[in-house]
């Protein structure tokens, strides 16, 4: 398999090259049946991918210019069929770039019948490349939020959990942040340095999913300027795990508003060192608000749940199974 980076360092390369010329043209390394896949940069500032094929895919072709941000044509140049992918929006290039490592992967897989194959997941990416207007709001209990849920994503990765993404329920707005096939697990982050507090934001998160067994994992991280770990970290090292697919991870990304594919998200992401994390089963001794509801005349609770001392906290699990203390690779 390619590198998942490989389109990023390819389209840096070819926009130095293409300042010599109307067009800069650099060779992957990916062959398809017709010959090898080029990238491409243009003096309109378009860059993208410039894929040999055969006269019969050509005659079959059909260009696909629906999206604002794309467009794949079929250009005859110097005797020689290729298609073209463009992106025309600069804004958008961070996401095309991720859809280039995966069009590159796809295709050093399945070589035959390129035109086929990059207009099929063109449908499938289509809906991810419509920006968004609307301003970046995110905050840093956002960010601590979801490094939390990623630290657990990854470990699960390890751990070769089947159908991995649908798994993450948080970012669908489900009650528990995952939902495996025999538990449902609750992340929780803090920055306090003053015992270990956690918000819970309604009864749900804390109420087994019928059936399961229900594990919170709290995870402690001290911001630090020069820290190991940040969710832009994470999703680097996440985006390059063979098997992930990331135009789910990508529309996960949307709904919870992540910053991480936006070319002036970079600054929202703050640097931390991991300190602590401790599990728990949330039991019947587990503390708790169970009892509201229209009988209670009590609709919405959100609390702050104080787990200090956690080895006395009903449910503790003396070993962590997902976590560790203080480490992270």
């Amino acid at each position: 398999m390619p590198l998942k980076n490989q389109a990023e360092l390819l389209f840096n390369r070819v926009k130095t090259h293409q300042l010599q010329k109307e067009v800069g043209l650099l060779s992957t390394d990916i062959q398809v049946d017709a010959g090898v896949v080029q990238v491409f940069g243009d003096q309109n500032g378009d860059i993208g991918l410039w894929i040999p094929i055969s006269d019969e895919e050509h005659r079959q072709f059909r260009p696909d210019t629906r999206s604002a941000a794309l467009r794949l044509t079929a250009p005859h140049v110097d005797g020689v069929q290729h298609i073209r992918l463009a992106l025309t929006e600069p804004r958008q290039e961070r996401i095309f770039v991720v859809f280039v490592d995966e069009i590159l992967s796809t295709l050093e897989s399945n070589p035959n019948n390129p035109a086929s194959t990059v207009s099929s997941m063109l449908k499938r990416w289509r809906d991810l490349f419509r920006e968004s207007l609307k301003p970046i709001t995110w905050s840093r209990e956002q960010d601590l939020g979801l490094l939390c849920e990623l630290e657990v994503l990854l470990a699960l990765y390890e751990r070769q959990i089947p159908s991995l993404l649908e798994r993450w329920t948080g970012p669908e707005g489900l009650p528990h942040d995952f939902e495996l096939e025999t538990e449902s697990l609750e992340c929780k982050a803090t920055r306090s340095m003053n015992g270990l507090k956690v918000s819970i934001n309604g009864v749900a998160q804390l109420n087994p999913t019928p059936g399961k067994e229900l594990r919170l994992i709290a995870r402690s991280y001290a911001e630090n300027p020069d820290g190991e770990i940040s969710v832009d970290k994470m999703l680097d090292k996440i985006f390059r795990l063979d098997g992930i697919d990331t135009d789910v991870l990508v529309r996960k990304l949307q709904k919870l508003g992540c910053p991480y594919l936006n070319k002036d998200g970079k600054p929202y992401f703050n640097q931390y060192d991991a300190v602590e994390s401790f599990e728990f089963q949330v039991n019947d001794e587990f503390p708790r608000i169970t009892n509201i509801g229209p009988a209670e005349r009590i609709q919405q609770v959100s609390y702050v749940l104080d787990l200090s001392g956690p080895s006395t906290v009903p449910g503790y699990l003396t070993k962590n199974l997902l976590l560790q203390n203080g480490e992270h690779e």
